[in-house]
Protein backbone atom coordinates (compact mmCIF):
# COMPACT_ATOMS: atom_id res chain seq x y z
CA UNK A 1 0.00 0.00 0.00
CA UNK A 2 1.09 3.15 -0.48
CA UNK A 3 2.55 5.55 2.19
CA UNK A 4 0.40 8.69 2.01
CA UNK A 5 -2.80 5.72 1.74
CA UNK A 6 -1.37 4.31 4.86
CA UNK A 7 -0.55 7.23 6.35
CA UNK A 8 -4.45 8.60 6.11
CA UNK A 9 -5.49 5.26 7.47
CA UNK A 10 -3.64 5.10 10.23
CA UNK A 11 -4.67 8.69 11.10
CA UNK A 12 -6.50 9.55 14.47
CA UNK A 13 -7.59 12.44 16.57
CA UNK A 14 -4.87 12.25 19.42
CA UNK A 15 -6.72 13.65 23.02
CA UNK A 16 -4.27 12.96 25.54
CA UNK A 17 -0.85 14.26 24.48
CA UNK A 18 2.33 14.13 26.74
CA UNK A 19 3.11 17.55 28.83
CA UNK A 20 6.60 17.72 26.73
CA UNK A 21 7.09 20.53 23.72
CA UNK A 22 7.55 19.69 20.38
CA UNK A 23 10.52 20.69 18.75
CA UNK A 24 9.76 23.92 16.27
CA UNK A 25 10.81 22.66 13.44
CA UNK A 26 8.92 19.54 13.08
CA UNK A 27 5.85 22.66 14.03
CA UNK A 28 7.25 24.74 10.63
CA UNK A 29 7.58 21.19 9.13
CA UNK A 30 3.83 20.81 9.72
CA UNK A 31 3.08 24.57 9.10
CA UNK A 32 4.68 24.01 5.57
CA UNK A 33 2.70 21.04 4.80
CA UNK A 34 -0.49 23.54 5.53
CA UNK A 35 1.11 26.01 2.99
CA UNK A 36 1.12 23.46 0.00
CA UNK A 37 -2.83 23.13 0.58
CA UNK A 38 -4.12 23.61 -3.00
CA UNK A 39 -5.19 26.86 -2.91
CA UNK A 40 -8.18 29.05 -4.93
CA UNK A 41 -6.69 31.77 -7.79
CA UNK A 42 -3.33 31.35 -5.78
CA UNK A 43 -4.35 33.26 -2.59
CA UNK A 44 -3.03 31.35 -0.07
CA UNK A 45 -6.00 32.71 2.59
CA UNK A 46 -4.49 31.18 5.62
CA UNK A 47 -3.08 32.09 8.30
CA UNK A 48 -1.66 30.26 11.18
CA UNK A 49 -0.88 31.60 14.81
CA UNK A 50 1.23 29.33 16.98
CA UNK A 51 0.14 29.31 20.77
CA UNK A 52 2.05 27.81 23.41
CA UNK A 53 1.38 30.26 26.21
CA UNK A 54 -0.09 27.46 28.23
CA UNK A 55 -1.79 30.09 30.56
CA UNK A 56 -3.33 31.32 27.75
CA UNK A 57 -4.23 28.39 26.17
CA UNK A 58 -6.18 27.44 29.88
CA UNK A 59 -7.67 31.11 29.97
CA UNK A 60 -9.09 30.71 26.33
CA UNK A 61 -10.37 26.65 27.13
CA UNK A 62 -11.88 28.08 30.47
CA UNK A 63 -13.65 30.47 28.27
CA UNK A 64 -14.92 28.76 25.65
CA UNK A 65 -16.28 25.99 27.94
CA UNK A 66 -18.27 28.94 29.68
CA UNK A 67 -20.19 29.58 26.21
CA UNK A 68 -20.44 25.69 25.00
CA UNK A 69 -21.80 25.17 28.61
CA UNK A 70 -25.04 27.16 27.28
CA UNK A 71 -25.03 25.58 23.51
CA UNK A 72 -28.70 24.19 22.30
CA UNK A 73 -26.80 20.86 21.40
CA UNK A 74 -26.63 18.33 24.31
CA UNK A 75 -23.66 16.69 23.42
CA UNK A 76 -21.69 19.97 22.97
CA UNK A 77 -23.32 21.67 26.65
CA UNK A 78 -22.46 18.14 28.37
CA UNK A 79 -19.14 17.61 27.36
CA UNK A 80 -18.09 21.61 27.93
CA UNK A 81 -19.87 20.97 31.61
CA UNK A 82 -17.25 18.52 32.60
CA UNK A 83 -15.03 19.93 35.13
CA UNK A 84 -11.75 18.08 34.14
CA UNK A 85 -12.66 18.79 29.88
CA UNK A 86 -9.95 21.30 28.31
CA UNK A 87 -10.99 22.02 24.33
CA UNK A 88 -7.59 21.32 23.39
CA UNK A 89 -7.01 18.24 25.51
CA UNK A 90 -4.02 19.72 27.52
CA UNK A 91 -1.81 19.70 24.55
CA UNK A 92 1.41 21.87 24.61
CA UNK A 93 0.44 24.23 20.94
CA UNK A 94 -1.90 24.54 19.45
CA UNK A 95 -1.99 26.33 15.86
CA UNK A 96 -5.05 28.43 14.75
CA UNK A 97 -5.80 28.61 11.43
CA UNK A 98 -7.38 31.64 10.26
CA UNK A 99 -8.66 32.98 6.85
CA UNK A 100 -8.08 35.87 5.27
CA UNK A 101 -11.41 38.02 4.45
CA UNK A 102 -11.35 38.96 1.21
CA UNK A 103 -10.43 35.14 -0.41
CA UNK A 104 -12.49 34.13 -2.61
CA UNK A 105 -12.95 30.91 -0.60
CA UNK A 106 -11.18 30.99 2.55
CA UNK A 107 -12.99 27.97 4.57
CA UNK A 108 -12.12 25.25 1.79
CA UNK A 109 -8.57 26.65 1.77
CA UNK A 110 -8.13 26.39 5.72
CA UNK A 111 -10.00 23.32 5.80
CA UNK A 112 -7.38 21.64 3.18
CA UNK A 113 -4.44 23.55 5.02
CA UNK A 114 -5.82 22.03 8.21
CA UNK A 115 -5.77 18.43 6.82
CA UNK A 116 -2.26 18.78 5.44
CA UNK A 117 -0.99 19.42 8.65
CA UNK A 118 -2.86 16.72 10.64
CA UNK A 119 -1.75 13.89 7.87
CA UNK A 120 2.19 15.23 8.36
CA UNK A 121 1.68 15.02 12.09
CA UNK A 122 1.00 11.62 11.93
CA UNK A 123 3.48 10.69 9.90
CA UNK A 124 5.79 12.44 12.27
CA UNK A 125 4.42 10.44 14.87
CA UNK A 126 3.40 13.64 16.96
CA UNK A 127 -0.41 13.72 17.96
CA UNK A 128 -3.00 16.08 16.59
CA UNK A 129 -6.69 16.93 17.06
CA UNK A 130 -8.64 19.39 15.13
CA UNK A 131 -10.36 21.95 17.32
CA UNK A 132 -13.58 23.67 16.23
CA UNK A 133 -14.60 24.65 20.01
CA UNK A 134 -12.25 27.85 20.22
CA UNK A 135 -14.61 29.43 17.50
CA UNK A 136 -17.55 29.69 19.90
CA UNK A 137 -15.12 32.17 22.21
CA UNK A 138 -13.78 33.94 19.23
CA UNK A 139 -17.25 34.90 17.65
CA UNK A 140 -18.80 35.87 20.87
CA UNK A 141 -19.27 39.12 22.66
CA UNK A 142 -15.80 38.50 24.17
CA UNK A 143 -14.43 37.74 20.73
CA UNK A 144 -12.38 40.54 19.77
CA UNK A 145 -10.81 40.91 23.27
CA UNK A 146 -9.32 37.50 22.20
CA UNK A 147 -8.84 37.60 18.99
CA UNK A 148 -6.59 40.77 20.25
CA UNK A 149 -4.71 38.46 22.47
CA UNK A 150 -4.15 35.87 19.31
CA UNK A 151 -2.95 38.95 17.42
CA UNK A 152 -5.18 38.51 14.67
CA UNK A 153 -5.60 41.01 12.02
CA UNK A 154 -8.88 42.55 11.56
CA UNK A 155 -9.17 41.25 8.03
CA UNK A 156 -8.83 37.23 10.14
CA UNK A 157 -11.63 34.90 10.26
CA UNK A 158 -10.95 32.09 12.57
CA UNK A 159 -11.44 29.02 11.02
CA UNK A 160 -10.03 25.76 12.91
CA UNK A 161 -7.61 25.14 15.58
CA UNK A 162 -5.20 22.11 15.67
CA UNK A 163 -3.67 20.41 19.12
CA UNK A 164 -0.45 19.45 18.81
CA UNK A 165 1.82 17.15 21.15
CA UNK A 166 3.72 13.90 22.09
CA UNK A 167 1.38 11.05 22.47
CA UNK A 168 0.05 9.63 25.40
CA UNK A 169 -2.47 7.28 24.09
CA UNK A 170 -3.13 6.12 20.64
CA UNK A 171 -6.53 4.89 19.77
CA UNK A 172 -6.06 1.59 18.66
CA UNK A 173 -7.91 1.27 15.33
CA UNK A 174 -10.25 2.91 13.30
CA UNK A 175 -14.50 2.38 13.48
CA UNK A 176 -15.78 0.45 10.98
CA UNK A 177 -16.19 2.50 7.97
CA UNK A 178 -19.65 2.59 6.16
CA UNK A 179 -20.58 1.05 3.36
CA UNK A 180 -21.91 2.03 0.43
CA UNK A 181 -21.01 6.12 0.16
CA UNK A 182 -20.47 6.04 -3.09
CA UNK A 183 -21.80 5.58 -6.46
CA UNK A 184 -20.54 5.14 -10.27
CA UNK A 185 -22.27 7.05 -12.72
CA UNK A 186 -21.20 6.22 -16.31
Amino acid sequence: MNEVIKTIKKRRMTRKFRSEQITDKHIIEIIDAGQHAPSVRKQQAWNFTIIQDQELLDELSREAKKIGQKSPVDVIRKLNSKEDYHIFYNAPTVIMVSADQEAMMPEPECIAATQNMLLAAESMDIGACWISALNMLLNSEDGEKYKKKLNLEDNQIPQLAISLGKIESRPKQAYPRKDGKYKFIR
